[in-house]
């Protein structure tokens, strides 16, 4: 049990701190799968380029941390759709996220080669 003096923590049970950690990723989980959910609607709805690249980037900012596959896939998308309109700054943003999903997947050659892109 997690306890306090003057409201800092003073002792923190491995029960309650294993606990948190698992309440804190299945949060954050359903956080990134909701707002993916909702930004693939606007995504499909949507005809400008440069919101459509920036909305790809966001899913993939979004799951970098939970599913790198897709955070590259859409990454992906949104790298394309950046070169073919010249969007550059959503081009080496989402180059980030791709190189970062890599770095993460311990796929370090392909990391450093997005970030070489850059």
């Amino acid at each position: 049990m997690a306890e306090t003096h003057h409201g800092i923590l003073t002792h923190w049970s491995p029960n309650i701190n294993h606990s948190m950690l698992v309440l804190f990723f299945l949060l954050s989980f359903q956080q990134a799968s909701s707002l993916t959910d909702s930004l693939r609607q606007v995504i499909y709805a949507t005809k400008d380029p440069i919101i459509k690249a920036d909305l790809y980037h966001q899913v993939a900012k979004a799951n970098y941390a939970i599913d790198q596959d897709l955070s590259i896939a859409y990454a992906d998308s949104a790298i394309n759709l950046a070169e073919k309109h010249g969007f550059d700054k959503v081009k080496a943003n989402s180059l980030n996220i791709k190189g970062v999903s890599f770095l993460i997947k311990l796929s370090f050659d392909s990391a450093l080669q997005t970030h070489i892109m850059l």
